[in-house]
């Protein structure tokens, strides 16, 4: 996988993070006191649990495609110095 995808998916995990966020914002300025603010504030926490969810799992992924990526990258430079060097 090469840069851009990796540049790509990180800038959807932070769009997904953002709305996740926003979500739980808009959950916090519903009236509470009563049910159809109780229930718009609970629809918006589950929609924000959901996005953590899944952005939970695709950052693990996404964390061990970056260092799995700089690890490669590392070892391919080290073996081109080494050849250079005999």
């Amino acid at each position: 996988m090469n840069n851009i995808s990796i540049v790509i998916m990180v800038s959807q995990v932070c769009v997904l993070f953002n709305i996740a966020a926003l979500s739980t914002q808009i959950a916090e300025t519903q009236n509470l006191d009563s049910e159809d603010g109780l229930q718009k504030a609970n629809k918006k926490l589950q929609s924000a649990a959901g996005i953590f969810t899944a952005l939970k799992e695709r950052v693990v992924g996404l964390i061990e495609l970056v260092i799995g990526t700089t690890i490669f990258k590392t070892k391919l430079t080290t073996l081109s110095r080494s050849q250079h060097m005999i």
